[in-house]
């Protein structure tokens, strides 16, 4: 049987539509003709199927390029999110013939994009840190600088000079830690590693601890330092935290009540406008045309409830109680609340959305389909009274992924960002050539250009970016996996007017977790020692940093210029 709301085929014992949420009774439920159509001019309710007199204005004719009024980019860029949210929650809610057609067609495109970048093996990355256990090591070392700029100092002696930092993070074993470390040429000039597993915190830097590490525990960190120092236990004492608690409520995933996921799916109203030529990417496409209509305060009431999703995890008390716990002076407390909760609970990005739902009112999209894929989405929003023209385009070539642009224009203004190129690697190659311009009422212009090609059999890796007097050139090497990314570019130059001003070498990789060993011997915890022990510590990092710094001159001569420098 079908389900008489989305019209979806469902399991003959279903009592509720997996789809729509829609309860099922034996009533209700009629074969439903998955190719039925609803003529235009007639908007469709996503849950009721009432029609309401259909919008006559066409909202675009269909064109790539357009001219109108008024631009406000700071307020566009936050309708833009709300714009791409909206989109993304059509593209999971509609139901019915109209809607369905849309619907396939948006999980259709953003498949066929998603599958480009898996192929590239870029989802990595994200896919690593979603189960919150990676390893990870970056590097970068000076290659060239242009000695003329500096008069009275050989800059050349700086080549060589780099840093590498390495991460591994896992939650669920409760464990992380950071190393990192300055060198020069093949010699480190200095290293350091924390680390905390569970509730012990330990450091450790060979170049003034020697062979072991200082730890401490967390949870009895207060009565440690208490017990070193007597005289200000009021100050310790209640100092007791675990990380990972609040980590393991930091990553819990909002649940937004399905009440309001419903009512924004009941609000929203798509309309069939027929057949149209669009040209998209210049090429004109015969497209099938489709009104959306998301209503303003239906969108507001969803981010409203998303709101609320994310006000329920109550992460600002959670951070609160950490920096208490840690030993934050209430006077600093009462100070930073009111931050935290802005950066917790995101309530100013959620304003920040509100208030643009509230300047765009309602969303009024024009949706083209070609091939069941989505070719063009437009919208022509009116603002403090000024009409914008948004655009965006996708395919047009002979591989729809291969080509796409975004264009918003108004009051002689115009953003356009253009991409074509080999993006499926028909040819064995992965292309692309991105262009980016801007051009003012007054007649000014600003263009850059991003171009990357990558082999992934041969994993050579370009990208260069050129702009109005200046560019940045990267070569080396992309090598993916499953389940690891590794970047090495031996060459990565940043010019200004022809002129090379930084040369470098970069390294990047992920991969999954593994606890990495820091070195150290042992670990002496500060909870076994005594006063005079932490005292005789603090001598000994002393005389190891003197040592440190002459046995540094030493093995680096070349050194000795650059400290009279410094």
């Amino acid at each position: 049987m079908f389900c008489k709301n989305c019209g979806k085929e469902l399991n003959d014992n279903a009592k509720f539509c997996p789809h729509c949420g829609v309860k099922v009774t034996g009533e209700d439920q009629t074969p439903v003709n998955e190719t039925q159509t609803v003529q235009a001019p007639v908007y469709e309710t996503v849950e009721t199927g009432s029609a309401q007199t259909a919008y006559q204005e066409p909202i675009l004719g269909g064109s790539g390029a357009r001219r109108g009024k008024g631009l406000v980019f700071g307020v566009i860029a936050a309708a833009l999110v709300v714009c791409v949210g909206a989109g993304v929650a059509l593209a999971g809610m509609l139901g019915g013939s109209p809607q369905t057609e849309v619907e396939k067609a948006m999980k259709k495109s953003v498949s066929a994009y998603s599958q480009m970048v898996e192929d590239m093996g870029l989802t990595t990355l994200s896919k690593l840190q979603e189960k919150q256990a990676y390893s990870t090591d970056f590097s970068v070392t000076l290659k060239e600088l242009p000695t003329e700029l500096y008069y009275y100092f050989d800059a050349s002696v700086l080549e060589g000079l780099g840093v590498r930092v390495g991460a591994d993070y896992s939650l669920e074993k409760r464990a992380m830690s950071m190393s990192a470390a300055a060198y020069y040429g093949s010699a480190d000039l200095v290293q350091a590693a924390v680390s905390l597993d569970d509730t012990v915190l330990s450091v450790y830097a060979p170049e003034f601890l020697g062979d072991s590490a200082l730890g401490m525990d967390t949870m009895t960190l207060g009565a440690d330092l208490s017990n070193l120092d007597p005289g200000n236990q009021d100050m310790y004492k209640d100092i007791s935290f675990n990380l990972y608690d609040f980590l393991d409520k930091y990553t819990q995933t909002p649940e937004v009540d399905p009440g309001a996921v419903k009512a924004l799916r009941k609000a929203i109203q798509v309309e069939k406008t027929g057949k149209e030529s669009v040209e998209v990417n210049g090429t004109d496409l015969d497209c099938t045309g489709y009104r959306v209509l998301i209503p303003e305060d239906a969108l507001r009431d969803y981010l409203d409830a998303t709101e609320d999703a994310v006000s329920a995890l109550e992460l600002e008390d959670a951070m609160m109680e950490l920096m208490e716990s840690m030993g934050v002076p209430q006077s600093e407390l009462a100070y930073m609340e009111r931050e935290l909760e802005n950066a917790m609970s995101g309530k100013e990005i959620f304003d920040g959305l509100k208030q643009a739902v509230k300047t765009v009112g309602d969303i009024e999209l024009q949706v083209y389909l070609n091939g069941g894929y989505v070719s063009a989405v437009e919208w022509e929003p009116v603002i403090d009274g000024e009409r914008l023209e948004m655009g965006l385009y996708l395919g047009g070539g002979k591989t729809y992924e291969d080509q796409w642009s975004f264009v918003i224009s108004g009051g002689g203004d115009e953003l356009r960002v253009e991409s074509e190129g080999d993006h499926t690697a028909s040819s064995g190659r992965y292309t692309d050539l991105t262009t980016i311009s801007y051009t003012d009422s007054y007649g000014s212009a600003f263009t850059m250009e991003s171009e990357l090609e990558y082999d992934p059999k041969a994993h050579d890796f370009m990208w260069s970016i050129q702009g109005d007097g200046f560019a940045m050139e990267a070569e080396g090497q992309l090598t993916s996996s499953k389940d690891a990314v590794s970047l090495a570019l031996d060459n990565l130059e940043f010019q200004a007017y022809g002129e090379t001003m930084l040369g470098l070498e970069m390294e990047y990789s992920i991969r999954p977790y593994e606890k990495r060993e820091t070195g150290a011997a042992e670990v002496n915890m500060i909870g076994g020692m005594s006063a005079s022990d932490l005292e005789d510590l603090g001598w000994e990092i002393q005389d190891n940093a003197q040592d440190w710094v002459y046995s540094l001159m030493d093995k680096i001569p070349a050194l000795q210029e650059l400290m009279w420098y410094l």
